[in-house]
């Protein structure tokens, strides 16, 4: 199959039409690409999921294209496009969408849970079990018997009882 040209003539008919249904902005060349502040055309969303699908395919070394091909899910245009209507709708009015202000109080309130925290996601710091170090494993060596152990615990991972 022609990736490129199936891409090209989706990007042509989305440069000579206008949309009134929720639709999403997409750079014909990907920002990874170097397409920063290159033309973009807007797409409905199975549109824009294919258009992605196409990319990794025309580039398939691209660990950026490949990313953003799997933020939009594991599923399919249609699905896709769906969700997206469906958020859409549920964003209008919703405490959520963009532009809304939370009260000064809300604001205090969230201020004093994040003194002492270095991230949200894992609490206080030194405080979680388990933490994460900065630097991984990097430079540690197991020793002879937790590679055993390990060991034992991948076959055994896929024994049937």
């Amino acid at each position: 199959m022609d990736y490129f040209k199936h891409y090209n003539i989706l990007m042509e008919r989305a440069r000579h039409r206008q949309l009134d249904c929720y639709c999403e902005s997409h750079h014909i060349l990907p920002i990874c690409m170097g397409g920063e502040g290159t033309e973009e055309v807007l797409l409905l969303p199975e549109e824009h999921f294919v258009a992605h699908q196409l990319l990794v395919k025309m580039y398939p070394h691209n660990h950026k294209l490949i990313y953003a091909a799997n933020t939009q899910g594991n599923t399919n245009n249609k699905q896709y496009g769906w969700i997206k209507r469906r958020q859409a709708e549920l964003m209008k009015g919703n405490k959520l969408s963009v532009g809304y202000k939370h009260s000064e109080e809300f604001k205090k309130k969230m201020s004093e849970r994040m003194k002492g925290n270095a991230n949200p996601m894992f609490g206080k710091i030194g405080a979680m079990i388990g933490k994460p170090s900065p630097l991984g494993f990097k430079g540690k060596k197991h020793s002879l018997e937790t590679k055993n152990k390990i060991r034992i615990a991948q076959v055994n991972r896929f024994k049937v009882s």
